[in-house]
C-alpha cells in the first residue's frame, strides 16, 4: 500500500481509519507515504516508510505489533490512547504463530504526545512496551535515531520486559511521564540521551540561532530577552538574567 508524497517528501494520501494487516509470515508487506489513524500487524513481516500514524483511541491504540519482523523508517507515532494496553507503540508477541517473535528495527522515528490508562481505572502506559507472553519467544528491537518524548501517563517513556532484547542508537528518551524514562534492560550503541528533561539533551544550549556556533548574535538574543522567562534562559530558572550571560559566554565558540 503505497502512497504519493508531497513535494517535502511528506505523505499526500490520508486515510480515515485504521490499517490491520497478517499474512500468517507468508508474504512481506509494504506501507509507505500514508497519513493513517492506527496501524495492527501481525504475524507478518513489512516495511513501512514515511508514514504518519496520528489520533486513535481504544484498548490498542497507536501501533500494536504482534510476531512481525521488518522495519519503520521516517515514520510518526503520534497522538494516540491506550485504554489498555500502551497508547504509542506495543509489541507484544504470543506462541504458537508463524513468525516465532518480533524482530524489528526502528530507523528515525517519533514517539510523542500519547497518553494511555490501564483497566478499571488503574495506571496505564504511553509511549513503548515491549514483552512477550510466550517464555520461548524473546522479541528483538533496535532503535537507531529515534525521538520518544511528551507521553503520559501512570508510566510514559520506554518499558521493556525481561522477554525482550533491546538496543537504542543515537536515540533521545526525554521529557516523558515517569522518571528515569526507561524500565528494563537495553543495550546502548552509543549516541543515546536518556533524561527526565529535554534541555538536558542539549549539547549546545547556548546556540540559540541554531547555526553550530555561540557567538555574538546569541549573546544579544540573550539581552534581548534579559528579565523575562524567554529563549535566552539557559539555565531552566525561569528568567533570563546574568546567570545565562555567563552560561553562554563559558560556552563561546564551535559547539561539541
Amino acid at each position: 500500500v503505497i502512497g504519493e508524497t508531497n513535494a517535502d517528501g511528506s505523505p499526500a494520501v490520508t486515510l480515515t481509519g485504521n490499517v490491520t494487516m497478517e499474512t500468517g509470515g507468508e508474504s512481506q508487506i509494504r506501507i509507505e507515504h500514508l497519513d493513517f489513524r492506527m496501524l495492527t500487524l501481525l504475524d507478518c513481516d513489512v516495511s513501512v516508510l514515511n508514514c504518519n500514524i496520528h489520533n486513535s483511541s481504544g484498548q490498542w491504540a497507536g501501533v500494536a505489533i504482534s510476531n512481525v519482523t521488518g522495519t519503520f523508517e521516517d515514520c510518526e507515532i503520534v497522538d494516540h490512547h491506550g485504554t489498555f494496553f500502551t497508547g504509542g507503540l506495543t509489541v507484544l508477541d504470543f506462541p504458537d504463530l508463524s513468525v516465532l517473535y518480533s524482530n524489528l528495527t526502528f530507523i528515525n522515528c517519533v514517539i510523542e504526545q500519547n497518553t494511555g490508562q490501564g483497566p478499571w481505572g488503574t495506571a496505564g502506559s504511553s509511549g513503548v512496551y515491549i514483552g512477550s507472553i510466550d517464555s520461548v519467544g524473546s522479541p528483538v528491537v533496535d532503535f537507531i535515531g529515534c525521538v520518544v518524548t511528551d507521553n503520559i501517563s501512570g508510566f510514559g517513556g520506554m518499558r521493556f520486559d525481561t522477554s525482550s532484547t533491546i538496543s537504542l542508537t543515537d536515540t533521545v528518551a526525554c521529557d516523558n511521564s515517569s522518571a528515569g524514562q526507561i524500565v528494563g534492560a537495553w543495550a546502548d550503541g552509543g549516541g543515546n540521551c536518556v533524561e527526565d528533561i529535554c534541555d538536558d539533551c542539549d549539547e549546545c544550549p547556548g546556540d540559540l540561532d541554531g547555526n553550530g556556533e555561540i557567538g555574538v548574535d546569541d549573546l544579544l538574543a540573550v539581552l534581548a530577552a534579559f528579565g523575562s522567562s524567554d529563549a535566552g534562559d539557559l539555565d531552566g530558572d525561569g528568567m533570563t538574567s546574568v546567570d545565562d550571560v555567563l552560561i553562554l559566554i563559558g560556552a563561546w565558540g564551535v559547539c561539541g
